[in-house]
């Protein structure tokens, strides 16, 4: 990927079209041979795309491990569309940035999509049929009425008349898994994106499930599965699916795809990078990073973090010298919005988890992450709750993108609301020893604390910072009701609170080696206590109807 006199080069006849219709976005020149020229010109950024990468990238270059890293860290970025299964050896190995690129859907081939009643109502098995193919060649070989089979290892369609093909079926299934000599290998292909966006139902290998949540497509809700084991099953549920519900399935995961994995998505992820739009975040104690950000016109945090290189400055004040006074081996992010707490501890911690429900923020965490190879931070998609399941997302407020949360409504297939997988921090952790966890749900909290019963009976949660409101500001009170019974739960639990405060962005912000030390002298015994006490003197806001606490094991 070249940018060459204020242009992006352009030489891949498959996307030319898009990029003439779109001008605003980049392009993408790709060699098939490597021209070692380009190390010539130094005053330009030079990026690498390795695509489909097959195999762990360092089997490259004939095994030589070394040579490849040392190619790779000639660019000022690498791009893989695979680097999510080798991660551990490229971060490993790589001085340069890493960043993952999934597959999308390329609507320049896409036919307009026919009506529903037009779809042949049977499962079309389309693809390469080799070993490495395992379920798929199954497949093949499978005499069934409701299959049938297009090989295109004996005939190679052009992209038009394949998605031609694909277009007459409701249900099209394709290999996400192959199995080479070293391992089996989960790959998210650009045709999941492709036939969902033709409007037809995705089918696949059922183990293909837990690495497609990762980008917000759900088993039953975006997608269906064939199990190895259970195809006989599995195709007589599929022939016997009500035909309206393989309807709603296929517009769920057409909205998805529409709204996150079309070209124009990962293009944006590229300019982002190429055009270093990274905002530098500076903390007082010499903490410092860099991070993606939303609009900073519009979004409240996008906005304060730029005005101030700062979120707020009690809760990091606090964080820092819990990190800095404890060994803390794990860190939950939970609600992490743009990862700002994750990117500020990561330095300090052992590994830390990054929980949210919208994909868009996880995705511009993880470009975070890969700018500051802070790789012991895992993100998930994905919503804590009191239970494992499927919940609706409650719009999102484009003027707060953080205060999004998730429904109390009941999904089901015929609600277009976004979907997101929620589970118990019980389910998660088991008897896992969590020691650190901030937590901002936006009035969930109590379904948090609900899903982790287990773990705070046997004081496996060290410590928390959870937001409470403390005042009836809106209609019904659920927030000021939840945070009432959210503290009754936790000194039954018998751990001790504090009152952290609010604190305004302020720029004259002085961090506290002590603030740690100053927080215990403002202890939470009861909830009508906290409405009635004394604010912490630090605790400067013109919102008196939230605090920020401090929940400790004792």
């Amino acid at each position: 990927i070249v940018f060459i006199k204020g242009k992006y080069s352009i030489s891949h006849t498959d996307i030319e079209e898009y990029l003439i219709k779109y001008k605003n976005v980049i392009a993408i020149q790709l060699f098939t041979e490597f021209d070692p020229k380009i190390w010539e010109y130094t005053n330009i950024k030079k990026f690498c795309l390795h695509d489909d990468i097959h195999g762990d990238p360092s089997e490259y270059l004939c095994g030589n491990v070394t040579e490849y890293i040392k190619f790779i860290n000639r660019f000022d970025a690498y791009f893989g569309t695979y680097s999510y299964l080798f991660k551990d050896s490229l971060h490993e190995h790589c001085t340069t940035s890493v960043y993952q690129l999934y597959h999308c859907c390329n609507p320049t081939y896409i036919n307009n999509k026919i009506e529903n009643i037009d779809k042949k109502q049977k499962l079309l098995v389309i693809g390469t049929v080799t070993d490495a193919y395992k379920l798929r060649t199954i497949l093949f070989n499978t005499e069934h009425s409701f299959i049938e089979k297009y090989n295109s290892t004996c005939d190679k369609l052009s992209p038009d008349k394949f998605y031609e093909k694909i277009n007459q079926y409701l249900y099209v299934f394709t290999c996400g898994v192959t199995n080479d000599m070293y391992t089996w290998r989960k790959y998210i292909v650009s045709k999941f994106f492709e036939i969902t966006y033709n409007n037809s139902v995705l089918v696949t290998d059922k183990i293909m499930s837990p690495i497609l949540e990762k980008i917000g497509l759900y088993e039953n809700i975006h997608f269906l599965t064939i199990d190895i084991e259970n195809i006989e099953r599995d195709i007589d549920y599929i022939q016997k699916l009500d035909i309206n519900d393989a309807f709603s399935i296929a517009e769920n995961a057409f909205n998805v795809i529409n709204n996150n994995h079309r070209i124009e998505n990962r293009l944006a992820i590229i300019d982002k990078i190429i055009k270093d739009s990274f905002y530098d975040v500076y903390i007082p104690n010499d903490t410092n990073f860099k991070m993606i950000l939303n609009d900073t016109n519009t979004d409240w945090v996008s906005k304060n973090i730029n005005n101030y290189k700062t979120w707020e400055p009690n809760v990091t004040n606090l964080l820092l010298n819990i990190v800095n006074d404890n060994n803390i081996s794990l860190f939950c992010d939970v609600g992490c919005n743009l990862g700002y707490y994750s990117l500020l501890l990561s330095p300090y911690v052992d590994k830390v988890n990054s929980f949210d429900i919208l994909y868009s923020q996880i995705e511009n965490l993880n470009i975070s992450i890969s700018k500051n190879k802070y790789y012991n931070i895992e993100s998930c998609l994905l919503g804590i709750s009191n239970k494992k399941g499927i919940s609706l997302i409650n719009s999102v407020d484009y003027t707060n993108i953080g205060g999004s949360s998730i429904s109390n409504e009941t999904p089901n297939n015929n609600n277009n609301n976004v979907k997101i997988m929620t589970d118990t921090m019980d389910n998660i952790y088991k008897e896992t020893c969590i020691d650190l966890i901030k937590l901002d749900v936006e009035g969930f909290e109590i379904n948090f604390i609900k899903g982790a019963n287990n773990l705070l009976q046997q004081k496996l949660i060290k410590r928390l910072i959870i937001e409470v409101t403390i005042r009836k500001n809106k209609e019904g009170h659920p927030e000021y009701d939840n945070s009432k019974l959210m503290i009754e739960k936790l000194l039954e639990y018998k751990y001790k609170l504090y009152n952290i405060g609010l604190v305004e962005q302020n720029p004259d912000w002085i961090y506290s080696n002590n603030f740690y030390h100053e927080v215990k002298k403002y202890p939470i015994v009861d909830f009508f206590e906290l409405i009635n006490s004394e604010r912490p003197y630090w605790s400067k806001c013109d919102n008196d109807w939230q605090i920020n606490m401090l929940v400790e094991s004792i």
